[in-house]
């Protein structure tokens, strides 16, 4: 049992698993901070949260950051599980 946690423990503290960790809660977040410029300093509501996902998703595949992309891939299922108030595992998300 020891071994077990100091084996998953060595796997948390992997330099590279928290870089990656990091990239995919950045690329999360970076569909709202889009949402944010555009409709606070352009003055416009009618995009769905979905296509700012969609956006920053292919703007980071396009620079090769697949990773960054991941976070917004998740970012636009969260935002169309939200839409269709669909419930999983008996809960509403």
């Amino acid at each position: 049992m020891a071994m077990k946690f100091a084996s998953a423990f060595d796997r948390l503290s992997n330099q590279e698993a928290a870089i990656n960790v990091a990239a995919v809660a950045g690329g999360f977040v970076a569909p709202n901070v889009l949402r944010t410029g555009v409709e606070n300093y352009a003055d416009y509501q009618g995009i769905p949260d979905e296509a700012y996902g969609v956006a920053t998703g292919a703007a980071f595949w396009y620079v090769d950051e697949k990773v960054m992309a991941a976070g917004s891939a998740v970012n636009v299922v969260d935002r169309l599980i939200n839409r269709f108030g669909v419930s999983l595992l008996g809960g509403e998300f």
